[in-house]
């Protein structure tokens, strides 16, 4: 795209706080944008299909493929945020566990209600796939969305390491005997 050309208005006399809109005009420059300087802006490759979408950016083949592995990676955060859900409240409706997320411990600890909890996790859940699919075209908007998927994973292997050690009541009872009020159950 190239700079707009527009009127600059130049002083007037002096002391009068007048100024004239004719005479001088000027090239202005394209500003850059911050996400562009964070995350790199995109460069014109040779042979490369470059378009302008309707914000005035340029949109590589680079940036379209970023964008679908994005919404990919936005699928699987929901999946494993609906996984963990489901995980989370089954252990809590049979022989319960302790919550590691202060906040949801606090919302299962005073309302007592399995669909506060899902409230919540859909909130936070939605607003992460939210500003991730907002970046789905820049980088820092692939490494969230990787990062996000790493840590679901990191969590589903725990609660599968959580769920075999747990499996005998012997075991449950040892660790609620020990647990110091933090032992949180659903009816």
């Amino acid at each position: 795209m190239r700079g707009k050309t527009r009127r600059v208005a130049t002083p007037g006399r002096a002391g009068t706080g007048r100024s004239r809109t004719h005479g001088s005009t000027r090239r202005l420059k394209p500003r850059a944008k911050l996400a562009d300087l964070i995350g790199g802006a995109v460069r014109r490759r040779e042979g490369e299909d470059v378009t302008e979408d309707v914000c005035g950016q340029f949109d590589s083949v680079s940036s379209r493929r970023r964008a679908r592995r994005v919404i990919v990676l936005l699928a699987a955060i929901v999946v494993l945020s609906l996984a963990d859900l489901l995980v989370t409240l089954g252990h809590l409706k049979s022989t319960g566990m302790i919550e590691a997320n202060p906040i949801a411990a606090y919302l299962i600890r005073v309302t007592r209600s399995p669909w506060v909890l899902a409230q919540y996790k859909c909130l936070t859940v939605g607003i992460c796939v939210g500003l991730l699919f907002r970046l789905r075209r820049r980088v820092w908007g692939e490494v969230g969305a990787w990062c996000a998927v790493g840590i679901l994973t990191v969590m589903a292997l725990l609660w599968h390491t959580y769920s075999r050690e747990l499996e005998s009541p012997a075991k449950v009872g040892v660790v609620q005997a020990e647990d110091g009020g933090q032992w949180l159950q659903l009816d």
